[in-house]
């Protein structure tokens, strides 16, 4: 197995996986304060928000040695792994929410 194409295939996953975390800190940093809060809330809340996706990276960096095993010598570039992960983990994303 090509252990940087398969690291590439875990990037797509990771961006797969962070970038619906990082929209939903961008939307929660630009409404309007309704109030002091501790930081204590604050770290619970991002931890109630990271969570599942944390779990989903990790069983989606599982899968991805399957993806790479699976698709063998199809996939010879970074892109075409980095691809392959984020195919992956968006379609299971999508799977999940129906």
């Amino acid at each position: 197995m090509n252990w940087e194409l398969y690291f590439w295939c875990v990037a797509g996953i990771v961006i797969s996986v962070l970038l619906p975390v990082i929209w939903v800190a961008v939307r929660a940093a630009f409404p309007a304060p309704a109030g002091p809060a501790g930081l204590r809330d604050d770290s619970k809340k991002l931890w109630t928000i990271i969570k599942p996706y944390l779990l989903l990276g990790i069983a989606s960096a599982m899968t991805a040695i399957i993806i790479m095993f699976a698709l063998g010598k199809q996939v010879e570039t970074a892109q075409a792994a980095m691809l392959a992960g984020y195919a992956w983990d968006s379609t299971l994303q999508k799977l999940t929410k129906a």
